[in-house]
C-alpha cells in the first residue's frame, strides 16, 4: 500500500514495507495542484506542466496530452479519468 502526498514542488510516496513506511520524494520540480489514484495509477495536476501520469505507483511518469494547469482530477468507478483546467 502506497500513500501519495502533494508537496512544494515534490510528490512524497509513503510504502508500507515488511520493516514499516518508507518514504520517498517523487515527480520533483512541479507545482502540484491535485492528485488522485486507483489502484497503481497516480494521477498528478500541475500548475505549469498539465496532467502527470503514473501508471506504476509512481515509479515512472509522463507527460498527458493537456497543458493547462490542472486544478482539479479523478478517477471514476470505471477507470474514466475527468480533469477540471484553467482557464475553463
Amino acid at each position: 500500500m502506497s500513500v501519495h502526498v502533494a508537496l512544494d514542488g515534490r510528490l512524497l510516496r509513503v510504502r508500507e514495507t515488511g520493516a514499516g513506511w518508507q518514504a520517498e520524494e517523487t515527480l520533483t520540480g512541479h507545482d502540484l495542484e491535485c492528485l488522485a489514484a486507483s489502484g497503481d495509477r497516480v494521477l498528478a495536476g500541475t500548475v505549469e506542466a498539465g496532467l502527470r501520469y503514473s501508471p506504476d505507483d509512481g515509479d515512472t511518469w509522463r507527460a498527458v496530452d493537456l497543458a493547462d494547469r490542472v486544478t482539479s482530477v479523478t478517477v471514476g468507478p470505471d477507470g474514466t479519468v475527468w480533469a477540471g483546467t484553467e482557464p475553463s
